[in-house]
């Protein structure tokens, strides 16, 4: 539990191989309340526990290099030059705005915690902003980047 928050708290600080974007967005006009329904914005999925449940997720990063793939039923972790790591996919732990997996991997036997944290995020030396940073531990390794749904950034 420690070493799960202790990654929450890394993946949300954006340490290492990954840093804050700047936030380019500006602040839209609001209509008034007796604006017809069709100049208001639609209703969008806003949590990351909503968006779990419905999509895949890519999660990538540097120094060393490492992708992350969650899909409904699994989890694998590829490494260059070290064995995948692959667990069943038991669903995230929402903590506040973050969402953590704990589990065991098949094979090995290894433990691997991930954690997936909302915020912009860079990976060092792209120029690719993800909207979630990302935390991963496995075979006592700390992997620190960023992701992002599966076929979107």
């Amino acid at each position: 539990m420690i070493r799960r928050l202790f990654i929450v708290g890394m993946a949300a600080a954006g340490l290492c191989a990954c840093g804050p974007a700047s936030q380019d967005h500006e602040a839209g006009a609001v209509p008034p309340a007796d604006a017809p329904a069709s100049s208001r914005p639609a209703a969008t999925v806003t949590t990351l526990q909503e968006r779990l449940a419905r999509a895949a997720f890519d999660l990538t990063g540097a120094a060393p290099a490492w992708t992350l793939r969650i899909r409904p039923d699994s989890l694998s972790l590829v490494r260059p030059g070290q064995l995948d790591v692959i667990a069943v996919n038991p669903g995230p732990q929402m903590q506040g705005s973050a969402a953590a997996w704990d589990v065991t991997s098949a094979g090995n036997g290894g433990l691997l915690i991930v954690t997936l944290t909302p915020g912009a995020c860079t990976i060092a030396g792209s120029a690719v902003t993800y909207p979630y940073h990302a935390a991963v531990e496995a075979d006592g390794e700390r992997l620190i980047g960023c992701g992002a749904e599966a076929g979107g950034k």
